[in-house]
């Protein structure tokens, strides 16, 4: 699991990926699903997993931000430099794929 925290108090969140962060991120130290953990302040956890990540973050060589984004109890909305996720992530999924079940 590699876990990023914003300190903001109200959406939208931004969490920024450096190119250090995105080399650790493709070639992680074990094997398994690797799940990426967007804190959100206080609000909550938005979790996907790798493969989604990649859906909207491709690789660079430059630092780019991923943003959250949810409204008064909604699921959160993710997107980044590639595109906005397919679908909206609940609050709890980050459980669901800490054991595998993207």
């Amino acid at each position: 699991m590699y876990l990023k925290y914003s300190t903001r108090v109200r959406s939208p969140w931004s969490f920024t990926f450096s190119a250090e962060e995105q080399a650790l991120l493709n070639h992680p130290p074990s094997k398994g699903n690797l799940t990426i953990a967007l804190i959100c302040g206080e609000d909550g956890v938005a979790a996907l997993g790798f493969d989604a990540f990649k859906g909207i973050a491709r690789s660079k060589n430059t630092a780019f931000r991923i943003a959250c984004f949810r409204r008064h109890g909604e699921h959160y909305e993710i997107s980044g430099p590639d595109g906005v996720l397919d679908g909206k992530v609940p609050p709890s999924s980050w459980s669901r794929l800490l054991h595998g079940k993207e």
